[in-house]
């Protein structure tokens, strides 16, 4: 599995007395490729989840593989996965590329006791 930022998130500007570095975004994608070895129903059902389910654009959860408790993160293919032969004619390689769209810290919204999340149009307020 192989992680890679989409594009370079940092900006330098040239000053008289040197040079600024600081973040373009707070947040930016980045592109997941992997391979999966996948017998003939496998393909089936990844071909109908990117095509049907997904129609190709749409995102999905899965889980973010970095993160140690495995928590959800939202991924949208880049495009559809090629197929190859594993050598044998009933064994296929899915080579596959995912677009993460939740950064690696997750989204961790607030709640309250009763695990409701709060909101933004109502007086709760937080404590500390």
């Amino acid at each position: 599995m192989t992680y890679a930022p989409q594009q370079n998130n940092v900006i330098r500007s040239p000053f008289a007395g040197g040079s600024k570095s600081r973040r373009r975004f707070t947040s930016s994608y980045e592109d997941v490729s992997f391979r999966l070895l996948l017998n003939r129903a496998g393909v089936q059902v990844l071909s109908d989840l990117v095509i049907y389910t997904l129609a190709d654009v749409l995102p999905m959860q899965w889980v973010e593989f970095r993160d140690p408790a495995k928590r959800p993160a939202v991924y949208a293919f880049k495009q559809r996965p090629t197929y190859t032969p594993a050598g044998c004619g009933w064994l296929w390689y899915a080579d596959i590329q995912l677009e993460l769209r939740t950064p690696f810290n997750g989204l961790f919204p607030l709640t309250d006791e009763l695990d409701s999340q709060l909101e933004t149009d109502t007086d709760e307020g937080l404590t500390t």
